[in-house]
């Protein structure tokens, strides 16, 4: 047995296998366990909040509040973005993840002002059409 060398090495064992890491090292395996249960937790509390809030509105129909708190759920998401892309301390990505939310806040600012103005064409449709009880009686009969 002359040939016959052993080593010793600090390490994790894990199911029989070796897994090396020097010392300060980070362990990854359990990182990305931890960050890939977090990242599941996260998902299902959104469509938790998402569903509950849909759900809210359909049955007392105050849209409004329900709009209101689908906003500060997308700000929070939006904070916890820049957060993440804070923590990586790579200004790039940062200015990416901020850029990238400006562009999506312009978006829905534009589609929300168009909404409103569908509202407004509509409701003067309406008005026209209708006519104004206010001043006219209904049906622009008392004119």
């Amino acid at each position: 047995m002359a040939g016959l060398k052993i080593r010793l090495e600090a390490g994790n064992e894990t199911n029989g296998v070796s897994e090396k890491t020097a010392p300060g090292q980070n362990k990854t395996g359990k990182i990305a366990a931890v960050s890939l249960f977090a990242t599941v937790a996260k998902q299902n509390i959104e469509k938790v909040l998402t569903s509950s809030i849909s759900d809210y509105s359909r049955f007392s129909g105050d849209t409004s509040m329900a709009r209101d708190l689908q906003n500060g759920m997308a700000v929070l998401g939006d904070i916890e973005s820049v957060g993440i892309a804070i923590a990586t301390g790579n200004p790039a990505i940062i200015g990416v993840t901020v850029i990238g939310i400006g562009i999506n806040k312009t978006i829905s600012a534009i589609s929300y002002a168009s909404e409103i103005a569908m509202s407004d064409k509509q409701s003067s449709f309406m008005m026209e059409r209708a006519g104004n009880s206010l001043t006219s009686g209904g049906r622009n009969t008392y004119e």
